[in-house]
């Protein structure tokens, strides 16, 4: 899909980008169970050594003259839980496409259309400003034009290094609102997270929730696109350095490598997923190889 950047002035772009990167994507790739209390019969199996003799269905014995086994579905919370990264650094853009803060919205955006269309609630939360509000897990088409104006109305702006407990109170949200089962995304450049942050979201995949991470890069940070003496100031924390790009290019390298390598071998230790994109590429291929994480496929 070419020319997906956003007027974020008009709501109704986003509604319009939105249903065309969803559409013609597997919407309700997953089972959604919204009613029962609990347990529900799921058919038979045939019988196993080992198996628990408790659910040999006897009366099948009689009818069939063999073992089957009685198999059962758990209920289990199907809400996806958004973190999205609003601090100043996705705020970069090198291209005329946008912004990493425009790319990740529409990727919210879409992937909530295809939530609301499966029937699952969705919630937010923010990172880079967590003070900014977010809201608890619903679900209908109320909640997913909540969703659309909270990404139209927020723009990129904090700063990790004024406020240390940023992450704290948005993942305290997030283990507040979701259960075994749940979805938990963050999509975010992972510039300036704390150390820890990994190691948070991979107890919570351990857990019994589904955490897949999505890091959007600008190419221009993807590859380091600059030549000869460059001045560089970070978008947080006001770090200003001069230097020459040959010198710098491959230990930048080199570090981003490493960042996206912890976070890769973290999650996927835990069972979460991980997820790389830059803000060049087709949304629609991004939606996608999210929704492959999201169901246990590495992209």
């Amino acid at each position: 899909m070419d020319g997906f950047a956003l007027d974020w002035a008009d709501l109704s772009q986003l509604h319009v980008v939105a249903r065309q990167v969803a559409e013609g994507l597997y919407a309700g790739g997953h089972r959604s169970r919204q009613r029962g209390s609990g347990i529900e019969f799921g058919g038979h199996r045939n019988y196993l050594p080992g198996d628990d003799l408790r659910f040999i269905d006897h009366r099948a014995l009689l009818r069939h003259g063999k073992l089957l086994i009685r198999q059962f579905e758990m209920d289990t919370d199907r809400s996806v839980h958004f973190m999205v990264d609003r601090s100043a650094s996705m705020a970069f853009a090198s291209t005329p496409l946008g912004t990493k803060y425009a790319y990740s919205a529409l990727q919210v955006a879409a992937l909530s259309r295809v939530a609301n269309h499966s029937g699952d609630p969705i919630s937010l939360s923010w990172l880079g400003a967590s003070t900014t509000p977010g809201f608890r897990p619903s679900q209908g088409k109320e909640a997913f034009e909540r969703m659309l104006a909270s990404l139209a109305e927020t723009a990129p702006g904090g700063d990790y290094f004024e406020d240390s407990e940023d992450w704290n109170r948005s993942l305290a949200a997030v283990r507040r609102w979701s259960r075994p089962g749940s979805i938990i995304l963050l999509i975010s450049d992972l510039f300036d997270l704390p150390t820890h942050a990994v190691d948070n979201l991979a107890s919570l995949s351990a857990s019994g929730r589904q955490v897949v991470v999505a890091q959007i890069l600008d190419p221009a940070e993807r590859d380091f696109q600059f030549d000869g003496a460059v001045k560089l100031r970070s978008s947080e924390g006001n770090i200003r350095i001069e230097t020459d790009s040959l010198t710098a290019r491959e230990a930048y390298l080199e570090a981003l490598r490493s960042l996206a390598q912890r976070w890769s071998e973290r999650l996927l230790s835990s069972g979460g997923n991980f997820v790389r994109a830059t803000t060049t590429d087709d949304p629609m291929a991004t939606v996608l190889a999210i929704l492959s994480a999201i169901e246990g496929r590495r992209p």
